[in-house]
């Protein structure tokens, strides 16, 4: 497995707004399960992982990359741990950097540790809007826009 980027590439320009809302959207979305144990594999700049870490939850980090300090440095096409030892696995914008033969194996090997739930995501050129708008004693109004980026 070749490492994709350099270390510094999660530090010069990369956080944005939209950055810190996706962060948001992570975290959200692992805290919402209550989890007791959580893997996140591609720790990026550890600002996840870190966060929750603060916020008292037990999560542990694995990537390829061993100067991103992650808690183990393992490969997600092989992950060093047994199967079902995690409640959640977080995996975060990672997938899209593997060779495409390496996609199969991967999910496999994610929701092999996972004991519930496997929280994946990559991204995404396109602009999205949900809108959701609720009027008592009228109902619910929703919409969605898509459009290239």
């Amino acid at each position: 497995m070749n490492i994709q980027v350099e270390p510094s590439h999660y530090y010069n320009n990369y956080d944005s707004k939209e950055r810190f809302c996706s962060y948001w959207h992570q975290i959200q979305e692992i805290v919402s399960l209550n989890p007791t144990s959580i893997l996140e594999i591609g720790i990026g700049n550890g600002f996840v992982s870190g966060y929750l870490k603060r916020c008292g939850y037990n999560v542990i980090t694995l990537d390829i990359d061993k100067r991103l300090n992650p808690d183990l440095v393992g490969s997600v096409l092989n992950i060093p741990f047994s199967d079902e030892a995690f409640e959640v696995v977080a995996c975060y914008e990672l997938l899209e950097h593997l060779p495409y033969e390496n996609f199969k194996k991967a999910i496999f090997e994610i929701f092999r540790v996972s004991d519930s739930y496997a929280l994946l995501s990559l991204p995404d050129v396109n602009r999205a809007c949900r809108l959701c708008i609720q009027i008592p004693k009228i109902g619910k109004f929703e919409s969605s826009f898509h459009s290239q980026g």
